[in-house]
């Protein structure tokens, strides 16, 4: 076994493992919009929070994507899984919008008032 500081490895193989991780629970439809909009936005957004904006208590990118994806699967657990499939007629709409709140909460809930401007904008 090797051993590697987060720092070195970076905020990708979270989603990665989490990707691996929610194959079986989280339909492959879902699944590969969450992964995909999700490292493209934070790819963009982790930057941006780091060099634009204070945060009330200082935090490391790691847990701001792992806080994200925690939050997308709890909103996609079996009774909201089965509802999609079943009953929503614009499921993946639905999924974007689970995704753009978790993001909002993960990434801006931490940020100090002064900051929070920037961040919805």
């Amino acid at each position: 076994m090797v051993y590697l500081e987060p720092v070195h490895l970076g905020w990708k193989p979270i989603i990665k493992s989490w990707h691996e991780h929610n194959l079986e629970e989280i339909p492959a439809q879902f699944l590969d919009i969450i992964v995909k909009h999700v490292e493209e936005i934070f790819e963009k957004i982790l930057p941006f929070v780091r060099e634009q904006c204070k945060e009330i208590i200082e935090s490391v990118n790691v847990n701001l994507v792992q806080s994200c994806l925690n939050m997308i699967q709890a909103f996609l657990n079996p009774d909201t899984l089965d509802k999609l499939k079943r009953n929503a007629v614009y499921p993946e709409k639905l999924v974007m919008t689970y995704i753009v709140f978790s993001l909002i909460w993960s990434l801006g809930a931490n940020l100090h008032d002064t900051s929070r401007k920037k961040f919805s904008d």
